[in-house]
């Protein structure tokens, strides 16, 4: 999906596609590409002006197209944990082909929908040291895993 910026009130494509948006709150929104041999991570301000793009950095994160933001941290699906303030990965894990994420800080946990080996799976890390606790088949999804 291409994102539009905007300049003096007119839309226009800035070239730059993402495969992820993650918002930080109402006002900062991130977007992930993940298809193409940068790896960006940009970061736009949001408000009654629209978007505009404040930082664009290359090979952060890498490996799967979902991201989530949390506790000030974004999460992805290939699992790594990035600060977006300082920019430093934080954590990784080895899951490098997961396909959606979902964190829940209040149970300290990370969840990975991903395909293995074996089949899809959810694996489940502790969020704060990225740690596998579990790993859960799913039948009867897709092959698209």
């Amino acid at each position: 999906m291409a994102l539009p910026e905007w300049n003096s009130g007119r839309q226009y494509w800035d070239g730059e596609s993402t495969n992820a948006l993650a918002f930080d709150g109402s006002d900062t929104l991130y977007a992930f590409d993940q298809e193409i041999s940068s790896h960006a991570l940009s970061k736009f301000t949001v408000d009654t002006n629209g978007i505009t793009l404040v930082t664009r950095t290359q090979a952060l994160l890498r490996g799967g197209p979902g991201i989530k933001v949390a506790g000030g941290l974004i999460y992805s699906s290939g699992g790594r944990v990035l600060d977006p303030v300082s920019l430093q990965l934080m954590g990784t894990n080895f899951f490098s082909s997961g396909h959606a994420i979902e964190v829940d800080l209040a149970a300290n946990k990370a969840f990975i929908l991903g395909h293995d080996y074996y089949g899809p799976q959810i694996s489940v890390y502790q969020a704060d040291t990225n740690s596998l606790e579990a790993q859960i088949p799913v039948g009867g999804v897709p092959e698209l895993l």
